[in-house]
């Protein structure tokens, strides 16, 4: 199975999502081996839960608590994603981590209150620009991943992982297929050998319907995580329209 996942961030009100799930359902999403997943802000959920009733396409929520309640203003539990039908919630964001704070520990957190509750995740990795030129690209990831999998049991749920360099997220500068390609076969190995885990792999990071296809193409590349190309109906399908061409 192969994803097509919409990050919209702090965009797209109501009125725009709604929009968004009216033009994208008039289109061929006819194939059994793309799973395509929107992410709304908090404040949609439910009006896209409602605009996705007759549709294949799953909700997700761009992040969640990891309390299951309690006295955390401003923030949203578990229970509350799955009273709208939500099936995935992404964690990690660099955007999360760079803004808020957001530390592998947390992540872990959150990873067990997430999968325990019967809920999705999404978990998003990535080196900065100064990690990858002093050759840390590696031993950040393995960081990351040592931490936030920490005695993680899965259980019948799903979890992806999206490889997101920071340096290329939002930047319009896409890594290149070759460091996508070293970066996917090591994490691909690291995961089986160190968490017996073989799981959807993703990348994120400046997506496009002109790189997608080179992209997708690349061995052990399971799909997308997309940020601003998302926001734009026609150009998210013509995405969803390269992978399912490959």
């Amino acid at each position: 199975m192969r994803y097509c996942i919409a990050n919209w961030k702090m965009n797209l009100n109501i009125s725009e999502s709604i929009d968004f799930i009216r033009s994208l359902s008039k289109k061929n999403l006819q194939n059994n081996k793309t799973t395509i997943i929107l992410s709304p802000s908090f404040t949609s959920l439910s009006d896209v839960s409602k605009g996705l009733k007759k549709t294949k396409i799953q909700l997700g929520a761009q992040n969640v608590n990891s309390n299951t309640h309690g006295s955390y203003t401003g923030e949203i539990s578990v229970s509350m994603l799955k009273e709208f039908e939500c099936g995935w919630v992404i964690l990690g964001h660099s955007e999360r981590r760079q803004y808020f704070n957001e530390e592998d520990v947390i992540l872990n957190d959150k990873l067990n209150t997430v999968l325990a509750n019967g809920l999705n995740p999404i978990l998003c990795i990535g080196e900065s620009f100064d990690q990858r030129k002093n050759n840390e690209t590696f031993s950040v990831l393995k960081h990351q991943l040592d931490i936030a999998l920490n005695n993680i049991e899965i259980g019948n749920n799903k979890i992806l992982l999206a490889y997101e360099p920071v340096w290329a997220i939002g930047t319009g500068l896409a890594a290149t297929t070759d460091i996508i390609s070293e970066v996917i076969n090591y994490l691909k190995e690291y995961l089986m050998q160190n968490f017996s885990l073989n799981i959807p792999i993703l990348y994120g990071g400046s997506v496009s319907k002109e790189n997608s296809s080179a992209i997708i193409d690349i061995k052990g590349v399971d799909g997308f995580l997309i940020g601003t190309s998302s926001l734009d109906v026609n150009e998210f399908y013509d995405i969803y329209l390269n992978m399912i061409k490959r």
